[in-house]
């Protein structure tokens, strides 16, 4: 490996008109003149990165571990390129891609400027035609494939006017406080992915043929086609082209096809960041994935030290003594991560069941308080989690500025006594021959839950405590293990009686309040409220009680609110009606994560947030890593 020269600030240097020390695996072919100097790579004000820990040296590959089909990996290691980006903190959102932005004071009209000189993989410019053509041509066109992200859930509510080729504004039919805040998550880098000038040539309107060719080479039509050659962000189909310009650090060689033994990812000659001595990023040459099928190889793979910096599929808490006792034998540390996920598993009574009869009970807030009190969290704790973990309700996790110590803890005492009295006063009191409840119509008090044990098979652990604990409140619980498809399937069609969930929203509140809310069909206490809100003569749709529709015309307000400071003062009303109301209970504190780290990787944060939306690790800019001898 070669040390790159101290060769200064980047803009001073450019400035100057003196030349830059060249990545030496790119030297030859600047030598051949088949590659343009750095100098004439770079945008005309880089992106500037401070190393986490200290300049690196050029050279190298990263090892790392890939299930097959995990495109979500390859997005948050590699792909997360958008206008904006967050910072280490997950607390500021920076310009990346764009130099910067203005907007008026009703949040309307967002002018944005992109950094002059930033080119594609193959060296051709990125401009405003770019962002026009994802705009235009792909986000509000109802024809393709992709998904639409938040900030233009509504196509026709937003217009784009191309000023100049750096220069573009966005007007909006309403107004939107949160549009940055939406460009910096994850499903901002959907603007900066689509090169116009590779990507048109799939698309009918700049290729009358486009449907011809897909014919040709055996798809139905030009949308899989365009699918096959510029897929959207998510999914594994995205990094399945190499011919692709690209504007990430690096850029696919090898996919990761379904009998790839490695997926191998080479430098971006042509990537826009340099670190503050204004040396050219990426630091490393090359990303080798080794392709895996399951979880137990890359985890085997990671304790054996072929793995130099991952945590996805290879961190579950289980495994942490473990990898403990092998650092030293493996050459490996490991990191924090602290997971934006504020509970083990969230139980939510679906409080529009079909079932009349459930859903009275369902709809009491003394009942969903009494079974919490009849849950036993400190036994789960134990038993699944071998003790790791602390009483937690769905409510933002304490290291986040929304963190409420009465709504994290309410009701989560044990008090069987409590809960027996409570259910009694609610008309529950009569038992059958085996000691459950009964209903008013005279039937068993008798729960179904359905879950999948594939992903999270400590849910069917908590769920097999659950019944054992309710059993004594009277109160029968069914589980029935089943697809996840089914789960997701159920829950949409408003055919579940009880559903249980991750707990999104512990750090990302704003952006994931459908715990706290009734803000998506992931709100499965009341989706066919979520229903009404987006059509209220849709089929299924059901008019939400009073308190469940002044939290939406709360969030309508945060979102149509231009300042963070107005935007988190409504964000706390929202709790305080969730902390009244208490729609979804919790069992426990998701606890902190962590990342295997080999000891010769540096510039790998000692903490760092862990999240999708986040999305980790691609803030803490993986082109600044470097490996030593």
């Amino acid at each position: 490996m070669v040390r790159p020269a101290l060769a200064g600030l980047t803009a001073l240097l450019l400035s100057a008109g003196i030349s830059q020390a060249e990545v030496p695996a790119l030297q030859a072919a600047v030598d051949a003149g088949t590659l343009p100097a750095m100098a004439d790579r770079l945008p005309a004000n880089p992106r500037v990165i401070t190393p986490v820990e200290s300049i690196g040296t050029y050279g190298g590959d990263l090892n790392l571990a890939l299930r097959r089909g995990d495109g979500t990996h390859l997005l948050r290691l590699v792909g997360y390129e958008g206008l904006f980006s967050w910072d280490l903190g997950w607390k500021e959102m920076l310009p990346n891609l764009a130099e910067s932005y203005e907007v008026n004071e009703d949040a309307t009209e967002y002018t944005f400027t992109l950094r002059k000189g930033v080119k594609w993989s193959d060296g051709s410019p990125f401009t405003t035609a770019d962002i026009a053509f994802a705009y235009n041509d792909l986000l509000k066109n109802p024809d393709w494939l992709g998904a639409r992200p938040d900030y233009i859930a509504v196509p026709d509510d937003t217009t784009i006017e191309v000023v100049d080729d750096f220069t573009y504004k966005v007007k909006l039919a309403k107004p939107n406080g949160l549009y940055i805040f939406q460009l910096t998550n994850v499903d901002g880098t959907q603007l900066a992915l689509f090169n116009k000038a590779y990507c048109s040539q799939f698309h009918p309107t700049y290729n009358p043929n486009a449907n011809a060719d897909a014919v040709a080479a055996g798809l139905a039509d030009w949308r899989a086609l365009f699918e096959q050659k510029c897929a959207e962000m998510g999914g594994e189909q995205r990094w399945m082209n190499p011919e692709r310009p690209v504007l990430e650090a690096w850029m696919v060689e090898t996919p990761p096809t379904a009998t790839a033994e490695f997926s191998i990812f080479t430098r971006n000659p042509y990537y826009f960041k340099v670190d503050t001595e204004g040396n050219q990023l990426p630091y490393l040459d090359r990303l080798n994935f080794a392709m895996s099928n399951a979880g137990p190889d890359m985890i085997l793979r990671a304790m054996n030290g072929q793995v130099d910096f991952q945590d996805r599929n290879i961190n579950p808490a289980s495994q942490k003594p473990l990898y403990l006792e092998n650092a030293e034998k493996g050459g490996y540390h490991l990191v924090d991560e602290v997971p934006s996920n504020m509970n083990v598993m969230l139980v939510m009574f679906n409080q529009t069941v079909s079932d009349p009869v459930l859903q009275e009970i369902f709809s009491k807030k003394d009942f969903r308080v009494a079974m919490s009190l009849a849950t036993d969290r400190q036994e789960i704790i134990d038993t699944v989690y071998v003790g790791q973990g602390q009483f937690h309700q769905a409510a933002p996790r304490p290291e986040s500025k929304f963190y409420d110590e009465s709504l994290a803890t309410q009701f989560t005492e044990y008090d069987l006594d409590k809960a027996n009295s409570m259910l009694d006063a609610l008309g529950l009191e009569k038992r059958d021959g085996e000691g459950y409840r009964l209903r008013s119509d005279g039937k068993r008090l008798s729960i179904n839950v359905e879950t999948f044990d594939t992903a999270r098979p400590d849910w069917v652990d908590n769920l097999e405590l659950l019944k054992a604990q309710w059993q004594k409140a009277g109160v029968e619980l069914l589980v029935k293990v089943v697809d996840r498809n089914l789960v997701d399937e159920h829950r949409r069609a408003n055919l579940h009686e009880m559903h249980v969930w991750g707990g999104d929203g512990g750090l990302d509140v704003v952006a994931a309040p459908h715990y706290y809310m009734v803000a998506s069909d992931e709100s499965a206490f009341g989706v066919p409220w979520y229903y009404w809100f987006n059509d209220n003569a849709a089929p299924g749709a059901v008019e939400p009680p009073d308190s469940v529709k002044k939290q939406r015309e709360l969030y309508d307000q945060l979102v149509q609110t231009p300042t963070t400071e107005g935007q988190d003062a409504l964000m706390k009303q929202i709790l305080e009606i969730s902390k009244d109301d208490f729609y979804v209970m919790g069992i426990s504190l998701t606890g902190k994560g962590y990342a295997v780290v080999k000891n010769n990787v540096h510039n790998v944060p000692p903490s760092q947030p862990a999240a999708y939306t986040y999305p980790t690790p691609g803030p803490m800019q993986m082109a600044q890593i470097w490996k030593s001898e």
